[in-house]
């Protein structure tokens, strides 16, 4: 056989254990999801001291929903299932730190150089017409950040307490969400071969 037709061949055969080897991955909506009734997702309950955080968190729920073409919105009233979710915990401390003295600080002071950001959300899936639970989960998603040293070392800059007015913690607050609400959407799929 000519060298050619050999590494024809060669390639044909591998395409051929290549293309037969894998497997495709499906899913379908859990039972209790995938009633015909929709789903209504109303504003989370806030358990936290984070004023307005569960608007956000609500918001990222209702877009990865949305975003999706199994499950169907509905209005309140509309005799969906309720999806409520409560914001459990949010909580920031600092995994990182200057050195003592930082840019002449007192040699006692050090400022935070990075945070850890953990938020916890629980959801449950009701039917409002029985009260029956069909569905419930918690969730939690950890980040860290960094802190700008530079601006929270200087008391004249009117900006310099931004960890303090949580300005910076709230840019990641929707990232979190959207990490968050990926999970649950996985938890309320079936998965299968």
């Amino acid at each position: 056989m000519p060298k050619g037709f050999q590494a024809s061949l060669a390639l044909v055969l591998v395409l051929v254990l290549v293309s037969g080897c894998g497997y495709t991955l499906g899913h379908r909506l859990k039972p209790g999801f995938a009633s015909g009734r929709g789903i209504f997702i109303p504003m989370f309950d806030n358990d936290t001291e984070e004023t307005g955080v569960e608007k956000i968190f609500t918001d990222a729920l209702v877009q990865e929903v949305a975003s999706r073409s199994e499950l169907k919105l509905v209005s309140p009233g509309e005799g969906g299932l309720e999806l409520r979710g409560i914001l459990v915990s949010v909580s920031y401390v600092p995994t990182a730190m200057t050195q003592p003295g930082f840019l002449g600080l007192q040699g006692y002071r050090r400022l935070a150089t990075e945070y850890g950001v953990e938020v916890a959300i629980s959801l449950t899936l009701v039917d409002p017409d029985s009260g029956r639970i069909v569905w419930s989960g918690s969730f939690r998603n950890n980040q860290r950040m960094d802190a700008p040293p530079l601006r929270t070392q200087s008391y004249e800059a009117p900006s310099s307490v931004g960890l303090q007015t949580l300005s910076a913690l709230q840019a990641h607050y929707a990232v979190m969400a959207r990490n968050i609400m990926r999970d649950v959407y996985d938890e309320m799929l079936e998965l299968f071969d």
